[in-house]
């Protein structure tokens, strides 16, 4: 009976070693992921500080544009994307940009954005 016991405190000794190694192991990748993902949209705030400092706005404004078609694409066909706390105000805000400044809906993503549920009401449209 002893040695049962023992057998027993030594498995959950192994399953409490291994839940905490996986938890530091994870967390670390996360940590890594984060200071990539952080250092990344740096470099791209930078390079966008500098375009606008040399009066590039409308280059700008047509490359993001331009690649608004490949987000929506991008969220449309990816459930983990789609998924995304906030994956349905971004399209709202898609949307209400081509609305907004009155530019056509490309062929590719009219479709899904047309699809899209009622936005709900704020605080500042009920007022």
């Amino acid at each position: 009976m002893n040695s049962k016991i023992k057998l027993f405190i030594i498995f959950v000794a192994g399953l409490v070693v291994g839940s905490v190694t996986t938890f530091v192991i994870v967390g670390k990748i996360t940590q890594q992921q984060f200071a990539v993902r952080y250092s990344t949209d740096l470099l791209e705030q930078v390079m966008l500080a500098d375009e606008l400092r040399d009066n590039k706005q409308e280059e700008i404004a047509k490359r993001i544009e331009a690649r608004l078609p490949s987000y929506v694409l991008a969220i449309h066909q990816n459930k983990e994307l789609r998924d995304a706390p906030n994956a349905q105000e971004a399209l709202w805000r898609v949307k209400e940009f081509y609305v907004v400044n009155s530019v056509i809906v490309p062929n590719e993503i009219s479709g899904i954005l047309n699809e899209l549920p009622q936005e709900p009401k704020t605080s500042c449209d009920i007022k």
